[in-house]
Parts: C-alpha cells; structure tokens; sequence
C-alpha cells in the first residue's frame, strides 16, 4: 500500500514538473518571438533613421517631383541623380517595411506602434511617390517594383487613420 502511494506521488511529481516545463518552453516561446518582432522592428527604424536626409531632400524638392509626374514621367527618368537616388532609397525603406509586415514578422501591436510612430510621414511621401514608382512598374519586368510600399500603404488604410484627403 506505501508503495502505490510513493508510485502515485512520484507520477504526480513527474506530471507536475512536466506541465511546469511545457509553461516554461511557451513563455520562453512567446518571449522569444516578442524579442524577434523588436528587432525586426529596430531594424525598419534604423533604416528609415539612414534615409532620413533622403526624406529631406524628397519634401524639399516636392514641386520638382509634381512636374515630373505632371510630365507623366517616372523615376528612372528623373535627371537629377540624387533626387531620384533618395527617392529609390525610401521607397526601399517601406518596402521592406511592407515585405517584414506582409510575411508575419511584426505582430499586429507592433504594427500599429509603428504607424503611431510615423504613419504620417510614410503617407506624405508615399502619395508624393507613388505616381512615379507606378510609371516605373509599367516598364518591362518591373509589374512589381515596390509592391510592398503598397501592401504598407493599405495596411495603414487598414488601421482607419487615413484622411480622405490622402487616399490614393
């Protein structure tokens, strides 16, 4: 009879140490993938902290960039190289940004954090660029040149904070 006890007690203790691990390997799980998420997420920041002067230079020269669309230009054809250089290098910045969203890498909490964080200035420059990034994808083997600046785009749509005034 003490034996049934000692074998009883022992599956428990086997049984409890068991569910405490599983407990254990979730947390750590979930610890991890909220670890990986920030670090993809400091790697969009400390691209889009890189083109900041890119930024810059694209609000800068905003009228020049609404006469080439006016001149149903796109951005290869923009003579200025270092325009048309910052202006191929943020929209690299969001569409990573856009790829690492599409494929799962940044949670829901951390997408909306970062749209908090500069939505409006992606909004600005993504309607002030896109007519060209789409002429450019009109040229042969480009039909998907930045597509994931898009998905960002409507991903933001998405979340209601959009203006009518800046829907595309």
């Amino acid at each position: 009879m003490i034996t049934n006890w000692v074998i009883a007690l022992s599956n428990f203790t086997y049984t409890l140490f068991f569910i405490i691990t599983v407990i254990y390997i979730i947390k750590q799980f979930k610890e991890y993938k909220l670890y990986r998420e920030i670090s993809v997420l400091q790697d969009i920041y400390d691209y889009i902290i890189r083109t900041k002067e890119d930024r810059k230079k694209i609000f800068e020269n905003e009228n020049l960039i609404r006469e080439y669309i006016s001149k149903n230009k796109s951005l290869s054809d923009i003579e200025e190289q270092d325009l048309r250089d910052s202006i191929h290098e943020v929209a690299n910045t969001y569409h990573y940004a856009g790829f690492l969203i599409k494929k799962n890498l940044i949670g829901k909490d951390l997408k909306s954090a970062f749209f908090e964080e500069g939505g409006e200035t992606f909004i600005r420059v993504y309607n002030l660029i896109y007519p060209l990034i789409e002429k450019e994808r009109k040229k042969p083997f480009k039909n998907t040149y930045k597509q994931y600046m898009d998905f960002l785009y409507e991903e933001y749509k998405k979340l209601g904070k959009l203006k009518k005034s800046e829907e595309n």
